[in-house]
């Protein structure tokens, strides 16, 4: 029997070195340079330290005398009482280990995901990337200071489009006897010939232009409740705050919670309490702080390696079901990524469009592409 709790003392101890403390946050470096600005923070804008902390159950006092006492500690050493304490405390603060692994994983994905909605939602960074294709835009076309060029794609079909328009008007005109025909195809490649210099003469500010209210039209959605249940108005981008924080209260902060407390209900607790665990770093402070306020002097057993075991099996739910939420807001968030990308690429295939459009009877081909250039954003804002 002995030997049974020696060998369990030295494997946990192995296991002690080789699986991370709950006070030890390697990954903390690496989620600030990656997600500092969407990670928790308190309400005064400083970081909150998420940890799930545990300590040992206060023992009651006992009216000992160093004597007695001495002679306890040996009688339990001898009969296993203090290997078998060991081992215990060890194993508890394995399983907190784990339960805080997945904690802090559940911490990283919730920042990953609210990354990703940021990116959806911010329309500055598309507007660089049309900024760099207006550039390439310039010699593809042939339209350059609102005139033709030579060159380009448009530029160099220009003539040829113009003298097959007038032989196809001349055609319709002498042959067919159809006045309205001829005027129609000299009009319509006359109006292509117009708006592709206005367009590409304009192209960045115009794709901006419309990308942003795209954006902005989408945050609507987001800002009409808050308008209707407000009397203050909101700009989308405190609404946009809003909403992230209230993914961190649901993934993170009520978690959180119930694991630390045992509710989520933080008028109960005192939200005083709260800010003033999570406002410290983890270390021996902090570990003082739980020993001496929470466990003692509040009698808080949610700290403590008898909750360890409830705390564990508590994650593993948490973990499902924020699984099984966050994977549909990663999925609309990644189709909102990826309809900004089909945007763009929408706009890089105008020159081709318009190179097409201004030949005899082609025009309806623009009339059909700036259906499809809206497209992307008709689809944003029903997201």
């Amino acid at each position: 029997m002995k030997k049974n709790i020696v060998m369990a003392i030295l494997t946990a101890i192995i296991l002690s070195f080789v699986l991370p403390s709950p006070q030890a946050h390697a990954a903390e470096t690496i989620q600030n340079s990656m997600f500092g600005d969407t990670q928790p923070k308190m309400s005064d804008g400083k970081k909150a330290y998420y940890q799930l902390d545990v300590t040992t159950i206060p023992e009651e006092d006992e009216d000992k005398n160093a004597a007695e006492e001495a002679i306890t500690n040996a009688k339990d050493f001898i009969t296993g009482k203090t290997l078998k304490e060991g081992f215990k405390e060890n194993f508890y603060e394995l399983e907190n280990s784990l339960a805080d692994l997945m904690f802090q994983s559940n911490i990283f994905l919730t920042s990953v995901t609210i990354k990703i909605l940021d990116l959806a939602y911010n329309y500055t960074i598309i507007n660089k990337i049309i900024d760099k294709i207006d550039t390439a835009m310039v010699a593809l076309t042939g339209i350059k200071g609102g005139v033709f060029t030579k060159g380009g794609l448009i530029g160099s079909f220009v003539g040829i489009a113009t003298m097959l328009t007038a032989i196809v008007a001349v055609y319709l005109f002498a042959w067919k006897r159809s006045a309205i025909g001829a005027f129609n195809t000299i009009g319509g490649t006359i109006l292509v010939l117009a708006l592709a210099l206005v367009f590409f003469s304009q192209y960045a500010i115009f794709l901006k232009g419309m990308n942003q209210l795209g954006t902005e039209a989408s945050q609507i959605v987001l800002t009409s409740p808050a308008k209707v249940f407000s009397d203050k108005e909101r700009t989308p981008e405190t609404i946009r705050k809003d909403m992230f924080k209230n993914l961190q209260d649901q993934f993170i902060h009520r978690p959180y919670l119930y694991m630390m407390y045992g509710t989520d209900e933080e008028k109960k607790i005192g939200e005083k309490r709260i800010n003033e665990l999570l406002k410290m770093k983890p270390g021996e402070k902090r570990q003082k702080y739980v020993e001496e306020q929470e466990v003692t002097k509040r009698k808080n057993m949610n700290m403590t390696y008898a909750n360890v075991q409830s705390r564990l099996i508590f994650t593993i739910w948490y973990q499902f079901i924020n699984t099984v939420n966050g994977s549909v807001l990663v999925l609309l968030a990644i189709a909102l990524v990826v309809i900004k990308f089909w945007f763009l690429a929408m706009g890089c295939v105008a020159p081709f469009v318009f190179a097409w459009a201004m030949f005899p009877k082609q025009a309806g081909v623009l009339k059909n592409y700036s259906f499809r250039l809206s497209e992307p954003l008709i689809v944003q804002v029903l997201l």
